[in-house]
């Protein structure tokens, strides 16, 4: 069955080994956590630009999800970029494409 997410925007933070990613207005609800990237396996953390890239782009997921949404009504849908987006909402939408 389809759900809709936690409305957004939302925000992340970083708390000594991970980030957390939450609504923007209350922060004490938890949507996510980011990990360190495993880079060598057996935990080989590594603290640095990936992780960072991973959380800043979940956190940002529902705004990109709206403007999908926004674009795809200005869009051909036989267009490759009109199924291009059809195909990525409904991934992030749990609907069949």
């Amino acid at each position: 069955s389809m759900s809709t997410h936690t409305p957004g925007p939302w925000h992340f933070e970083w708390d000594d080994s991970e980030y957390y990613v939450t609504p923007s207005e209350d922060k004490s609800v938890g949507i996510a956590t980011v990990m360190p990237i495993d880079r060598g396996g057996d935990k080989d953390y590594f603290y640095g630009a990936m992780t960072d890239a991973n959380a800043r782009l979940l956190a940002t997921a529902p705004e990109l999800l709206a403007v999908a949404k926004h674009a795809q009504e200005w869009t051909d849908p036989e267009s490759v970029l009109g199924i291009r987006l059809a195909e990525v909402i409904a991934k992030a939408t749990g609907q069949p494409v």
